[in-house]
């Protein structure tokens, strides 16, 4: 892609000038890709190498320079402030500044945080070194980001998009025979919870996972061709590396979208440029509709609590509350609202784990399982079990 130099202000006011033309045009809103990477930082001869594979990461050169703030401040003075749209951006912000970014007086509505999506990454972005990330770790990261973004403004909430993995493949790497349609109504039990904007990416609702190819030749993404060739010159073997990278590709994410069992999966008559992942022919959009225990009913019933009825208020304005805390590879919160309150759970671990029934008191709403278990006095709550509860009772 073209990088702009958003130091020539005959170039910038030409940009602002196309927004605003955008926007006349119809043009409800913006999200603005990259929008960190704009100012940069000139470096003058040899950088410190900081990767095994012995070069050097521009990320600390090109991503939240010092001067960005003044360039956005103007971006959105001569272009949005003018206009009731929309802007979300992708933007790694630091809490301290999130004030800038999405305060009243905020460059932007929101922004996407990349916390939990960047989990399995070093802080290198060395795709092909895993990281030893923890269940405990994803909750703090989530929660963490449901609490400082509530306190300055609203935040754009997501587990997949076109740069990512497969979420389901991406949180169950290590276990995959835990992979089920339990697990994905799991994720999607906890992501729709949140306070923020849900961004639900193509065939998530669905259940689609990460596809299988047998050589590094049949990936089309630049990215995953650059890390599988950092990591055999970081001396890994060959094996290890494409593992690795093809596990977090983002190809995996940009399969043709599974409309039905037909050819193509029905995405196209022609052979598309991406294969289709093999398992169309029982994860598919068709499939999934007429199926009222599928993902994608899951999904329906859990945006029906946060958009119609008793439950929207708390849903959209209440706060993020962490609950169970303490509790290893439990994830947990209440939304709460005045005297509303409403406790999405989660057990994200492949065993039982018993609890006071009066923890969980209240109307159940949602359940990835049939039924509820009670045994001894207890609750019990299976493994990978998401419920949600109704606490206003």
């Amino acid at each position: 892609m073209p990088d702009l130099n958003w130091e020539n202000e005959e170039m910038k006011q030409e940009l602002y000038k196309m927004i605003n033309w955008w926007v006349e045009k119809g043009v409800s809103g913006f999200r603005i890709d990259a929008i960190m990477n704009i100012k940069k930082t000139m470096l003058a001869g040899d950088a410190q190498k900081d990767g095994s594979d012995g070069l050097v990461a521009i990320d600390k050169y090109i991503i939240n320079q010092p001067g960005i703030q003044d360039l956005l401040f103007d971006l959105k003075k001569n272009t949005f402030a003018k206009h009731d749209i929309m802007t979300v951006a992708e933007a790694a912000v630091p809490d301290d500044e999130l004030e800038n970014f999405i305060g009243n007086d905020g460059f932007f509505n929101m922004v996407f945080d990349f916390r939990a999506a960047d989990i399995d990454v070093p802080e290198t972005g060395e795709w092909f070194l895993p990281t030893n990330w923890t269940v405990n770790e994803l909750r703090d990261a989530l929660l963490t980001a449901q609490t400082s973004v509530q306190k300055m403004g609203w935040g754009a909430t997501y587990f997949e998009n076109h740069d990512q993995n497969r979420s389901i493949n991406k949180y169950f790497s290590r276990n995959k025979e835990d992979i089920s349609e339990v697990t994905k109504k799991m994720l999607a039990t906890i992501l729709l919870g949140f306070r923020g904007t849900p961004v639900i990416f193509e065939g998530e609702e669905i259940g689609m996972e990460n596809i299988e190819l047998a050589s590094i030749d049949e990936y089309e993404d630049v990215a995953t061709h650059n890390q599988y060739n950092n990591g055999l010159a970081s001396k890994l073997d060959e094996k290890t590396v494409f593992d690795l990278v093809s596990y977090r590709s983002r190809d995996n994410s940009r399969t043709p979208m599974q409309w039905d069992a037909s050819l193509h999966a029905g995405f196209s008559t022609a052979t598309p440029w991406l294969p289709v992942n093999p398992n169309y022919k029982v994860i598919n959009a068709e499939a999934a509709i007429q199926n009222k225990n599928s993902i994608y009913h899951h999904y329906k019933n859990l945006l029906s609590l946060r958009n119609h009825g008793t439950f929207k208020n708390v849903l959209i304005y209440g706060k993020t509350v962490p609950k169970f805390a303490d509790l290893d590879n439990i994830m947990a919160y209440e939304r709460v609202l005045n005297d509303q309150k409403v406790l999405y759970f989660a057990n994200f671990q492949n065993k039982t784990m018993e609890f006071n029934p009066s923890d969980f008191t209240g109307n159940l709403l949602s359940n990835n399982y049939d039924e509820l278990l009670i045994q001894d006095g207890k609750f019990i709550a299976q493994p990978y079990q998401a419920i949600v509860i109704d606490r206003n009772v």
